[in-house]
């Protein structure tokens, strides 16, 4: 499916206003193991939040490297704390442990922090947090959900992620027609996007749809949206 989990990284507040700091959170980072230990490997793993059929390749994803983290840690040169809120669920606070714990070798201390999600989102829209648990929204256009989340402009970019490429791509999608063209620029913004680090991906997302065997004519879904207008019942 479109879209993805992520844990937004305020890319306002000191240290994560520094790249080198978030590039060795994203090397230290695994999302395979954290699918496997939240999800129990029942969602997929992602680098960028188009889903399946995009044809996005050479997408600068920053794959786990303990030594990599390490060593840009040691060009920051100084110690990092850092704040998790999350939900005040299971899975929530299993996330928590997670992020704890795979942070920890590189010598980030993490204090996790679990919240109702109406407090969650009240720190985020008021950009008091540094690490938080959020996502990408699937839709039919990605172009939109895209434009939302990283624009510098945008009330929703709430990372505070600042790109002016980026920016300059987004507004080109947002003004084509050329869908081939639109989704090749989705790319280049993935691909800014995995560099710049103003998120790390949890997860991408797998839609389940159950119905009786009487009901046929169901088109799988790639994000939340279920289409039925052409479906029917058999006899």
């Amino acid at each position: 499916g479109t879209g993805l989990s992520a844990l937004v990284i305020n890319t306002r507040k000191p240290p994560l206003d520094d790249v080198r700091v978030r590039r060795a959170l994203a090397h230290a980072w695994d999302q395979k193991k954290y699918i496997q230990m939240v999800y129990k490997d029942t969602v997929p793993f992602a680098t960028h939040w188009y889903g399946d059929k995009s044809g996005c390749s050479d997408i600068s994803y920053r794959y786990p490297d303990l030594e990599k983290a390490k060593a840009l840690m040691r060009e920051y040169g100084q110690p990092v704390e850092i704040e998790y809120i999350h939900s005040a669920t299971q899975r929530g606070i299993e996330s928590g442990l997670v992020v704890q714990q795979l942070l920890k070798p590189i010598g980030v201390q993490v204090k996790t922090v679990p919240l109702k999600w109406g407090a969650i989102a009240k720190r985020m829209f008021g950009r008091n947090f540094d690490l938080a648990s959020w996502g990408i929204p699937g839709m039919d256009d990605m172009g939109v959900a895209t434009q939302l989340i990283f624009h510098s402009k945008s009330p929703w970019n709430l990372s505070g992620y600042s790109n002016e490429t980026v920016d300059a791509l987004l507004i080109r999608q947002a003004s084509s027609t050329d869908q081939d063209l639109r989704e090749e620029i989705w790319c280049d913004v993935a691909r800014h996007v995995n560099q710049d680090t103003p998120v790390l991906f949890f997860c991408g997302r797998r839609y389940y749809l159950f119905a009786s065997p009487r009901v046929k004519g169901l088109v799988p879904p790639h994000n939340q949206n279920i289409h039925i207008s052409n479906a029917w019942l058999s006899p």
